[in-house]
């Protein structure tokens, strides 16, 4: 389960689908952009590590929806 997002939006022009996540720290909501394909690899139960699923995204925008902290929080810890 991914912590950190709070909503999803979409498929969005069949193509993207659009995740929200609300730090659990700060409240602080991001924005996040991913391809129909990709979403479905995050929902999937035997999905790869997100370094995988997700290999352009700093380590902080990862754990941002494995635990539900932004990266500013997470820089913090």
């Amino acid at each position: 389960m991914l912590l950190g997002i709070e909503s999803v939006e979409g498929p969005i022009d069949e193509r993207w689908v659009y995740i929200n996540t609300k730090c659990l720290q700060c409240n602080k909501t991001g924005y996040h952009s991913v391809t129909l394909e990709t979403y479905e690899l995050l929902c999937s139960p035997t999905r790869p590590n997100l370094q995988c699923i997700l290999p352009d995204w700093t380590p902080e925008q990862r754990e941002e929806l494995i635990s539900g902290t932004c990266p500013s929080c997470w820089d913090k810890m």
